[in-house]
């Protein structure tokens, strides 16, 4: 059922009760929203691929349009540079080149690379950068005490998972999930538990001072649990639909919480379809992508504001890797026309694109 079906359906509804509608498409608001005209990458799904430095300047993976190397095998793939966009002046900033992974924070940034062969890239072999931005060397994995396949990485902060403060011994043979340093961890429970009692260890707490949380062991997404800083919270998505008021009765909803790090939850419901993927947060309501396209055309895919009981679709094209800047007013995102273009012209036309919620708007 897609997004038009299902407010159709809805309206029916509210015209049998006689009730006021509870939930409408609001007007398209004239919000800010700017393309840097550069190609953005895709990297690996769950993981981010676009960062955002301050308020206004985004890091990303992006191909100038024309630059190509092959591989070993006479592939011809898209060079891919790290690129630094100030969404105010608009000037870009080009960097190395980086074809895999790409992960920023604190002003620290690391990715990878393929290795190359007579000018052609070994796609079996990668190598790894690391440090400030602009200030960046290749790692050092004898020195950080890594093999070559033990490069797990912990994406709140760049860092290797080997190279964080040690956990307590008493979560030896136990899931956890890493949240920053400085707040602590989710314990999950056992490693092949089902549906174990999920537990928030602030920094500091003991064994027995686990905050006991409202959700379980594989009923909500550990990949998409991320910090937003302008609420100074973890915002974790469930896994599972149900059907949960405020929602209109027989309408399928998710549940949302704000995990802070004090252990405090704040638990919401919020409007779900098979096609919507991902919630993010921003300063002017929840914000979601839909994948919902028709063939060559973009049909339904896109952007869309959750205000309330209202909806509001902000962008008309398939949306990946949307990330939200610091403040929460700012979403930057891999934009993809999806008109029906292919091969490598489609490429230089997916660009990445940003949209001010705190500018312009109604």
């Amino acid at each position: 059922m897609t997004v038009k079906q299902l407010l159709m359906r809805l309206a029916g509804m509210v015209m049998l009760s006689a009730l006021p509608p509870v939930w409408s498409m609001g007007a398209v608001p004239q919000l800010v929203q700017k393309d840097s005209g550069v190609s953005v990458a895709t990297l690996y799904t769950g993981y981010p691929a676009i960062f955002w430095l301050d308020n206004t300047q985004v890091v990303f993976l992006g191909f100038d349009g024309k630059t190509y190397r092959l591989s070993e095998s006479g592939v011809k793939r898209p060079m891919f540079r790290v690129h630094t966009w100030n969404t105010e002046t608009g000037e870009i900033t080009v960097g190395a080149e980086a074809s895999k992974m790409l992960c920023v924070h604190a002003g620290r940034i690391k990715y990878a690379t393929y290795v190359l062969k007579g000018g052609r890239y070994a796609e079996e072999e990668m190598q790894w950068f690391a440090g400030n931005i602009g200030e960046e060397r290749e790692a050092d994995r004898a020195l950080e005490g890594l093999t070559a396949s033990d490069w797990e990485t912990h994406w709140p902060t760049c860092q290797q998972v080997k190279q964080m403060p040690p956990l307590p011994t008493w979560t030896e043979g136990r899931s956890i999930k890493r949240l920053l340093p400085e707040h602590g961890f989710l314990d999950l429970g056992v490693l092949r538990g089902q549906e174990d009692e999920v537990k928030y260890y602030p920094l500091g707490a003991g064994k027995d001072e686990g905050i006991v949380m409202p959700f379980k062991k594989g009923r909500f997404s550990t990949v998409t649990i991320r910090f937003f800083p302008f609420k100074n919270a973890y915002l974790i998505e469930s896994s599972h639909w149900a059907y949960v008021k405020p929602w209109p009765v027989d309408f399928p909803t998710k549940r949302l919480w704000w995990l802070h790090p004090d252990g405090r939850v704040e638990e919401y419901a919020v409007p779900h379809h098979t096609s919507y993927q991902f919630y993010y947060a921003s300063n002017k309501g929840w914000v979601f992508k839909s994948n919902d396209t028709s063939r060559e055309k973009v049909g339904e895919a896109g952007l869309y504001l959750v205000q309330g009981e209202q909806i509001t679709r902000l962008v008309s094209a398939v949306v990946s890797n949307p990330a939200v800047s610091p403040d929460g007013c700012r979403i930057a995102y891999r934009h993809d026309p999806h008109d029906g273009s292919t091969g490598y012209d489609l490429i230089s036309r997916i660009t990445l694109r940003m949209i001010d919620l705190c500018e312009g708007g109604n």
